[in-house]
């Protein structure tokens, strides 16, 4: 090696030493800093009246009076989102240190896509799932769903029906709410009494409902409000409409916070013994 060679190499070494040692040193400064206080923000949304700055300091033990006295490195930012994540009423948690040496924690909170009425339990469920028991705190109004649930027979399951509902006020009106079988079929009750709407599953979404419009348009008018018992839009380009024309709509049972199922409709006509009418998209 060339005496060039070897002053590169020693200036490399003593280059690499010091950032090394800086490197270590202003982790340590940075560790030592005092906090200088923490800053709690709430996103805002629907449960934003229920979820304070207050609720959030109360929940992690008072940090914020407790701050003064800390230095910024005690503070384990990991933990404090796992925490906070962990409560049903928080869906997302971002805890960061700002550049005046102060602590930010951002929350959002969970945000209720429905109310869940399950064999005697009634609670809220976000998108992703998260649930938050219903109390006299918690009073929102949202899309209502019964059935009994478990984990692979999910409430989750009906809110991309919900979504597309919600995103029409043509849907919504037809709408009271929702009811989940044994088997996982979505039905809808709807606001006309006296028949239910098996959807099946989320599938199709916009094809079912232009052939239940096409149904309602084309057929009830003629038939009668009362003329059918389920209507079956859960098969590809069809309608099966199960026909009871002795149902009345003082027969018909709308939920109430006690749990109840609905029986499962017609999947198999012949064997169920039961009259049906098959109506093909071609209604005119």
């Amino acid at each position: 090696m060339t005496r060039q060679g070897i002053v590169y190499l020693l200036l490399t070494v003593v280059l690499v030493s010091y950032l090394l040692i800086a490197t270590g040193a202003s982790r340590s400064m940075a560790y030592a800093a005092p906090c200088c206080g923490v800053d709690i923000r709430v996103r805002d949304n629907a449960m934003s009246p229920f979820v304070t700055p207050d609720d959030i300091d109360h929940e992690l033990g008072g940090m914020r009076a407790a701050a003064d006295s800390m230095s910024m490195g005690e503070f384990n930012l990991l933990n404090i989102e796992k925490r906070l994540t962990a409560l049903p009423n928080i869906e997302k948690v971002n805890c960061l240190r700002q550049n005046n040496d102060r602590l930010l924690i951002d929350v959002e909170p969970m945000v209720p896509v429905a109310r869940v009425y399950d064999s005697g339990k009634v609670y809220y469920i976000s998108e992703s799932g998260k649930k938050l028991t219903a109390s006299k705190r918690y009073r929102i109004d949202v899309p209502i769903i019964v059935g009994r649930f478990d984990s692979i027979n999910s409430p989750v399951t009906v809110v991309p029906l919900i979504k597309a509902v919600e995103a029409s006020e043509e849907r919504k009106s037809i709408v009271d709410y929702y009811q989940v079988n044994s088997k996982g079929d979505i039905f809808i009750v709807p606001r006309l009494t006296g028949h239910l709407i098996n959807f099946g599953d989320t599938t199709a979404i916009d094809s079912k409902f232009e052939r239940l419009s096409r149904f309602y348009t084309k057929v009830m008018p003629v038939k009668g409000w009362d003329y059918y018992n389920v209507i079956n839009l859960k098969y590809a380009g069809q309608v099966i409409a199960e026909i009871a024309p002795n149902r009345q709509k003082s027969d018909f049972v709308p939920y109430t916070e006690e749990d109840f199922e609905v029986e499962t409709p017609i999947d198999n006509a012949e064997a169920a013994e039961i009259d049906t009418e098959t109506i093909k998209p071609t209604i005119n």
